[in-house]
């Protein structure tokens, strides 16, 4: 407690010598010279003299003349030596013995320092920060909080509760409710294992694919959905369920198309990434089995029907990414990928399955009337106008059709028939890139162009100028 009393005494006098020179420059200082007993009176802020000098006087114990145009800091001595008619002046009696206080004032890093020594200084009993006598247990904090319930459980507690539930609720609306609940928990990849290992394939998942609500079976969708992302050992357990085959069929058959979309999501997350899935999913001609969707001709298809194009897109491109690199663990799954009889393979059956022919009926030509046409040109400016859904879709599909359309003309010579069938894909395609030019021109001319109008035009004309080629080697 000393060594803080005599530190915060330092720091007090510190602060009192930040004060004292402004008051004592100011006040008027009586000097008496050795030679005579005539003082004079004057004050440190006496105006100088017309001589300009950028120069500061520099005060030391002894009396100094200061010179014209020198500037005199506050807090020194300062009087008119009368035999001289000369103004002098030197430090202060209590400044020689203040380390905090120099020339031109308080020294706030030596200050800032004996501030923080206070506190370290004031630890004389040697306490550390963790004092555990200062702690209560669990079972004292209940007893202090009485009525207050503490009602923690973990998540394994909480996916056995809502596991149970859902098998003995008799309502369709309380299982929806559940199912909501188990997808939140089922997100996180550990959750996800133990809702296998508590029997939620069996008990949650199959019962519900196969439900007569619609919304008990889009729910169940949305959980699969949540726990096959990004977790092979969920879809290693979703594989060995048979999950493949009742989500194909549901993707295919459902009555309700928001059903069937959620159920082909769900299908998608189990084989992506997941060679022996996509493999079981081919075997079981799966592809032929997905195409015959493209003979339906209601709008509340269109969403569907991008998603499986942009699958099997995302599949070639997995494979040849797989077959460009030599490391373990893609050599492993080039392996499985191959594991395949070619009649069964991915290229074959896009080729054999009519996927080729899609395209031309698929492609649906932008909305060209003259509100369309403003809503286009305002979102080139602006990021408050958003872009038309048509445009998302077309970019998808053009993707879809970078990856798909060399495997339909690769090994085929009548695979470029198919694809372009009566010169429709063509003339569409020659369509889109008229009317993408102008929203390009347009993009190009704002300050900071987002080019996306520009990215979509580029890829019609790698399309158009890839079948134009193939067609004359032909």
């Amino acid at each position: 407690m000393a060594a803080a009393n005599s530190v915060y005494l330092a720091l007090m006098i510190s602060l009192t010598s930040l004060l004292l020179p402004s008051a004592i420059s100011q006040d008027l200082a009586l000097v008496h010279t050795q030679e005579t007993e005539e003082a004079s009176v004057t004050s440190a802020d006496a105006e100088p003299p017309e001589v300009s000098s950028d120069q500061v006087f520099v005060a030391t114990e002894e009396w100094q003349e200061v010179r014209p145009g020198q500037r005199v800091p506050g807090g020194l001595h300062v009087r008119m030596n009368l035999e001289t008619g000369k103004k002098e002046a030197k430090l202060l009696e209590q400044a020689k013995d203040n380390t905090l206080w120099k020339e031109s004032g308080l020294d706030h890093k030596a200050l800032k320092e004996a501030m923080k020594n206070i506190k370290a200084d004031d630890n004389s009993e040697g306490k550390t920060d963790f004092d555990p006598e200062k702690f209560r247990s669990m079972d004292e904090l209940k007893d202090a909080l009485g009525d207050v319930q503490m009602n923690m459980k973990t998540d394994l507690e909480l996916l056995s509760k809502l596991i149970n539930e859902f098998k003995e609720s008799k309502d369709d609306v309380d299982k929806v409710t559940i199912l909501e609940d188990l997808e939140y928990y089922v997100h996180q990849y550990d959750n996800a294992l133990l809702f296998v290992d508590m029997g939620g394939l069996k008990d949650v998942i199959i019962p519900s694919l196969n439900s007569s609500n619609a919304q008990i079976r889009l729910h169940c969708c949305l959980l699969l959905s949540g726990a096959a992302q990004s977790n092979p050992k969920f879809q290693i357990s979703a594989l060995e369920a048979g999950l493949l085959e009742t989500l194909l069929r549901m993707t295919t058959l459902d009555a309700d198309p928001s059903v069937s979309t959620k159920a082909f999501s769900a299908l998608s997350a189990i084989i992506r990434n997941f060679p022996e899935a996509q493999n079981t999913l081919l075997r079981q001609g799966g592809l032929g089995v997905l195409v015959k969707l493209f003979d339906k001709e209601e709008k509340s298809y269109e969403k569907l029907k991008i998603k499986i194009l942009t699958l099997i897109s995302d599949l070639l491109i997995e494979r040849e990414t797989v077959s460009a690199t030599e490391d373990e663990t893609s050599l492993k799954r080039k392996s499985q990928f191959n594991d395949i009889d070619e009649t069964f393979s991915l290229n074959s059956q896009i080729r054999a399955q009519g996927w080729c022919g899609v395209f031309s009926k698929t492609l649906v030509l932008p909305r060209n009337d003259r509100q369309a046409k403003r809503d286009d040109l305002l979102s080139t400016i602006s990021e408050d106008f958003p872009l038309r859904m048509e445009h998302d879709i077309i970019e998808k599909l053009l993707g879809s059709m970078q990856s798909i359309l060399p495997v339909c003309v690769s090994g085929s010579p009548s695979g470029l028939t198919s694809v372009i069938g009566s010169e429709d894909l063509v003339t569409k395609l020659g369509a889109l890139r008229s009317q993408y030019q102008v929203l390009s021109d347009k993009e190009r001319a704002e300050p900071e162009p987002e080019l996306y109008f520009t990215h979509i035009l580029e890829t019609i004309s790698s399309v158009t100028t890839f079948l134009h080629s193939t067609r004359d080697e032909l």
